[in-house]
């Protein structure tokens, strides 16, 4: 839920200060998340606090609507599975997936091709606050596609 969100942002940014985008400027990007799914969470936290720029949460990143946009248009297997919010440090897309926008997981970024259609995904959260909250307050939460692939293997 949003609020997990907030409260890993306040843990890792020190501060409840937000700089966000003029409401003018978030309308477009809401109506282009609205075209895409029906995810209320995401777009009341966008409606709240649409961010201008992406936001470190421990060894994650949530990104700001431009980036978001970008990084879901940069490959016609991630535009058409999923909405990339955000990274891991060494660059796994976190995404929601268009058909089940209620979950969080992870695309590996090194074997994702567009032209082989080969999208590796695995699932890691059952809500957005959740992730980001967990990945700064759940010991061994995984910190990218392989770590969270290792976890599932060794039960």
């Amino acid at each position: 839920n949003s609020q997990l969100f907030w409260r890993a942002y306040k843990q890792a940014n020190e501060t409840d200060e937000v700089e966000c985008m003029p409401a003018e400027e978030a309308a477009p990007f809401l109506r282009w998340i609205q075209a895409r799914l029906s995810h209320p969470e995401l777009l009341e936290l966008v409606r709240e606090f649409p961010l201008c720029d992406d936001v470190q949460l421990c060894a994650h990143y949530f990104f700001g609507p431009q980036a978001i946009k970008k990084f879901t248009e940069s490959s016609r297997l991630l535009a058409e599975r999923y909405l990339v919010v955000g990274s891991t440090a060494n660059g796994d897309h976190i995404v929601i997936p268009l058909a089940k926008p209620h979950v969080v997981g992870l695309v590996n970024h090194e074997t994702l091709d567009d032209e082989r259609g080969v999208c590796e995904y695995i699932e890691v959260s059952d809500d957005l606050g959740e992730f980001y909250y967990n990945s700064w307050n759940k010991e061994g939460f995984p910190c990218d596609y392989y770590e969270a692939m290792q976890k599932i293997r060794m039960g």
